[in-house]
């Protein structure tokens, strides 16, 4: 497991441990190739309104008929991300921008106040990606907190007013304008260029 990796878990398990006792919100989001390599696709079958659905199962269950009030918060986090007209489709049959699409409708279904996001915009093309950064946009305006892992300068940049800069050890933590200085990026290929090998991270 990747370091960034292992930070965002041990996140999930801190928000879990208060979820329990506070009813926090946490949710969820993976890039689309470890989502399959971890098991998303071992349902292949399942109709993509349903597993959007599965956002609230805390909710209704998971074997029960979704309830009139959840199937219309489907149909609405699904207009959202663009899906509306792939609803009753099962997820094998999705692409990988739109599979990404889904997972984020099932994040607006989740409402929650904490979000982690690893690299969710891997191998998507440029018009999937805006649409779905337009959401970090928003939650951001809403006051949700958004933590991300990700690889490209511009995002972080444009996206996230505070960044973790990691490559093994951690380089740099606070403003984003600062901690992704020349000195620090230059600090972090030095950092990779040791034998044992390895890659950047940015934690957002």
């Amino acid at each position: 497991m990747l370091l960034v990796e292992a930070l965002l878990m041990a996140l999930l398990g801190i928000c879990l441990g208060v979820a329990l006792g506070t009813g926090f919100g946490w949710a969820i989001v993976q890039g689309f190739i470890r989502s399959a390599g971890s098991g998303v696709f071992s349902v292949p079958y399942t109709r993509i309104a349903w597993y959007v659905a599965l956002g609230e199962w805390r909710n209704f269950g998971s074997v029960r008929e979704l309830p009139r009030r959840l199937a219309e918060k489907v149909h609405e986090a699904l207009a959202a991300v663009g899906l509306s007209t792939v609803a009753d489709r099962q997820i094998a049959e999705l692409s990988v921008g739109q599979f990404q699409r889904a997972l984020f409708a099932r994040l607006l279904l989740q409402d929650a106040d904490v979000i982690l996001l690893d690299e969710p915009f891997v191998s998507l093309d440029e018009s999937t990606t805006s649409d779905l950064l337009g959401f970090l946009h928003r939650w951001q305006g809403e006051g949700r907190t958004v933590v991300a892992v990700l690889h490209d300068y511009d995002q972080v940049r444009r996206y996230f007013p505070s960044t973790l800069v990691l490559a093994r050890d951690p380089i740099a933590w606070g403003d984003t304008s600062l901690s992704l200085s020349a000195d620090n990026l230059a600090r972090s290929r030095e950092a990779l260029d040791r034998p044992q090998g390895g890659r950047n991270g940015w934690v957002a």
